[in-house]
């Protein structure tokens, strides 16, 4: 170490990323099949999406988000499972019964998401997450029109993820679903 007098003053740019974390960003994480039947993949995600402030800030969405994402994908994409298993408290026990069957049999599968972190004029953000899993899909056209109900315990999913994120839309054969989560400047108060 240098003694300061010897250093000198030192300026730190704001504006530089030191402070603020990453501002502008896209990021793609692909799980595979073995990982996927052993590691939850969601803490890693969330560590790197928290090194931005403002989403530290939103962490709590963020990992409802993240959880709803990443279940639907592997469980309903991947495993195949159907949701309308638990419409009833037993129904729940049976359905991570087959979950862990479906898992067992399990050869091959991924879920990938891409994190695009974008800057905003007004000085907020946006993140946009797509999800796109190796299963065979769903008729979300159909399913738009139904509005994506609850019903029971089950389908509470994504009215919960419509409530946090701007908006949800599906592409490709419904394997593939992208929200877009957007935050306002962080004022100088």
């Amino acid at each position: 170490m240098v003694d300061e007098d010897e250093v000198g003053k030192v300026d730190i740019d704001l504006s530089s990323g030191a402070v603020t974390g990453p501002t502008d960003w896209c990021m793609n994480y692909t799980l595979r099949c073995e990982t996927l039947k052993t590691f939850n993949p969601l803490p890693v995600m969330l560590n790197i999406l928290n090194d931005v402030p403002a989403l530290r800030m939103l962490s709590g969405q963020l990992y409802t988000l993240m959880a709803e994402l990443f279940s639907n994908a592997f469980e309903h994409g991947v495993l195949g499972l159907s949701s309308e298993m638990k419409s009833g408290a037993d129904g729940f026990a049976e359905y991570y019964k087959q979950r862990s069957i479906a898992m067992d049999k399990m050869v091959d599968g991924s879920v990938s998401f891409q994190f695009d972190l974008k800057p905003l004029v007004d000085g907020g953000g946006q993140l946009l997450i797509t999800v796109e899993d190796s299963g065979k899909g769903f008729d979300y056209k159909a399913r738009e029109n139904k509005k994506f109900e609850a019903s029971g315990y089950s389908g509470r999913g994504i009215p919960l993820i419509r409530t946090i994120c701007d908006s949800i839309e599906y592409h490709g054969k419904g394997n593939v679903v992208k929200v877009a989560l957007s935050w306002e400047g962080l004022g100088a108060d």
